[in-house]
């Protein structure tokens, strides 16, 4: 549910309003941890591990006769049909569905463009990793129907193995020194690779391996083996042809290391070259993305990762377990599992290379003083609080927009105001008021800024809208009072035609009161266009100025946006 505004989920919203109720995902984000839920069914179905579970699966399918016939097609697969057949044909080119990637002649020799430019990989011409009937580069071997996977599992058959531990140094020996055993499978045509698998009193688990068998046999040695009294066996995953098998238990007393233990706290940024740990103090604003890294290291800093990153290789000797607690200027930090959710507190797990990471963190404003203080576990000693990581939160900065749902209004005409604060932060929305301001005077009272939620594409805001009118009362508009333009021409050229018949010698009074009539003419033609301009029902324009004030609020600093409206 990808809802911004926390409204319930519609099915009818359009993918184009700008309100999108879902987001879509795919590749391993989606297959992964859908697939790992497929697997811990059929564990739980079958009461035990299933090793590399491919070889089941592509057996069913080699094995199923509607399958291979083609009976499993994903718009009406036969019953029984453990995977669907995705085969959806061609598109309205005539081109095969395809997982084809895109590509450039120096990438591949199969680019389609040999010159200059993009193209896409193709086989034959074609576009590769098409979809076909059966198993297919683009889609595998179908969709799953669970099931049916869960009841056909059991029926696809191996030959059974057995797998012993032998030669197994004994006891005593300490968490950290070297264990030998001796792994071997029968019959000795089993292929593949075996681990060995411990665990304590307690309940802690170790996992070494996987390591390849060789003519059914293969020596193991570890260090990271779980302090107490440890129960260890042998575990074949399988082949092609050969079924998965674990050894009988070997019990072995294995005594705690004696580790003394160190605590240290990081302040961890993300840089161009990847995450980058710091332990100086660290001036942010709020909603800065950065991660509290919690490492646990014997007394001297050694890490049993040997980094504060994920090692491709088992540790050096075993790591540290159990918890730390994290503190802000002496109080919990209550931040786990996530902060700011019910329930959360201040403790968290290390996990299995001795370090824990507070993400996100989203801290107020203020000077925080955090510490983590380790726990200890059956071969580390607790440790004593760590280093004290000082961070100072200013505000996060804010701006402000405003948009008028009409640009161009009619004085006294209902426009809607709506003022959005955003910022970079990537903390919670920001929350307060937005105060709308026409020049000087308040439009109403101040209105509450509804948060909304940040997305993958955007940063949390909040919105607030107002509507109002738009007025200009008659003394805004400059006016000219009318003039009563006839009747004043009218006395005007009564008076000259009088004064001409009364003054002047005859023969030249024609010709003036003429001449007096054309020019008192223009003079009303002017007097009266001056008494247009002057009317109230011209077309008078005015641009008035809206101002959005917003107030901040704990975490957010105030800003003002403004939108320029034009009244007629």
């Amino acid at each position: 549910d990808q809802n911004p505004s926390n409204a319930p989920c519609d099915l009818s919203t359009s993918a184009t309003s700008g309100t999108h109720n879902f987001q879509g995902v795919g590749g391993t984000s989606g297959a992964t941890p859908t697939f790992a839920g497929i697997m811990a069914l059929v564990n739980q179905a079958t009461s035990s591990r299933q090793g590399n579970p491919n070889y089941v699966l592509y057996g069913l399918a080699a094995s199923s006769a509607n399958y291979k016939a083609g009976n499993c097609n994903a718009t009406g697969p036969a019953a029984g049909c453990v995977f669907n057949d995705i085969n959806i044909g061609k598109n309205s080119t005539g081109i095969a569905w395809n997982n084809s990637v895109a590509c450039t002649a120096a990438s591949s020799a199969d680019c389609s463009n040999q010159g200059t430019g993009f193209g896409i990989l193709v086989s034959g011409g074609n576009p590769a990793f098409a979809t076909a009937s059966g198993y297919d580069m683009a889609t595998g071997l179908g969709s799953v129907n669970v099931a049916n996977l869960l009841s056909s599992w059991a029926s696809f058959s191996r030959t059974a193995t057995t797998t012993v531990l032998s030669n197994a140094s004994g006891p005593p020996v300490f968490a950290g020194t070297t264990f030998t055993v001796t792994i071997g499978v029968t019959p000795s045509g089993a292929t593949g690779s075996v681990s060995l698998l411990a665990s304590n009193t307690i309940g802690s688990l170790g996992a070494v391996g996987p390591f390849s068998l060789s003519n059914g046999t293969v020596t193991v040695s570890t260090n990271l083996l779980p302090a107490g009294t440890t129960s260890i066996v042998g575990y074949y995953a399988g082949d092609a042809t050969h079924a998965a098998s674990t050894s009988a238990p070997f019990t072995l007393a294995v005594s705690p290391a004696g580790y003394a233990s160190k605590t240290t706290i990081y302040y961890t940024d993300f840089g161009s070259g990847g995450p980058v740990n710091h332990l100086s103090a660290q001036t942010i604003s709020y909603g800065t993305p950065y991660i509290l890294t919690i490492s646990v290291t014997k007394s001297d800093g050694t890490s049993c990762s040997g980094s504060l990153t994920y090692p491709t290789t088992n540790p050096a000797f075993p790591c540290p377990t159990g918890l730390v607690t994290l503190t802000d200027n002496g109080a919990p930090l209550n931040d786990y599992p996530s902060a700011g959710t019910i329930g959360s507190t201040n403790k968290a797990l290390l996990n299995n290379f001795g370090f824990a990471e507070d993400q996100p963190v989203s801290l107020p404003p203020g000077v925080h003083n955090i510490v983590a203080t380790y726990a200890g576990d059956a071969n580390y000693t607790a440790g004593g609080t760590s280093n004290t990581l000082t961070i100072t939160v200013s505000k996060a900065t804010t701006s402000t927009s405003v948009q008028s749902s009409l640009s161009s209004v009619t004085s006294g005409t209902p426009v809607t105001l709506q003022a959005t604060i955003s910022s970079s932060s990537n903390g919670n929305p920001p929350t307060g008021t937005v105060q709308f301001v026409n020049g000087s005077t308040n439009i109403g009272a101040a209105v509450t800024c509804t948060p909304v939620a940040a997305t993958p594409s955007t940063f949390a805001s909040c919105t607030a809208s107002l509507p109002t009118t738009i007025s200009l009362l008659p003394p805004s508009w400059p006016r000219t009072p009318r003039i009563p333009v006839l009747p004043v021409v009218a006395a005007l050229l009564s008076l000259l035609f009088w004064l001409a018949l009364r003054f002047m010698p005859q023969p030249r009074r024609r010709a003036y009161a003429y001449a007096g009539l054309a020019a008192f003419a223009l003079l009303a033609l002017g007097i009266a266009g001056c008494s247009s301009t002057g009317s109230s029902s011209g077309g008078h324009t005015k641009t008035v100025t809206i101002n959005a004030v917003y107030s901040g609020d704990a975490n957010y600093s105030s800003s003002t946006g403004t939108t320029v409206i034009t009244v007629q």
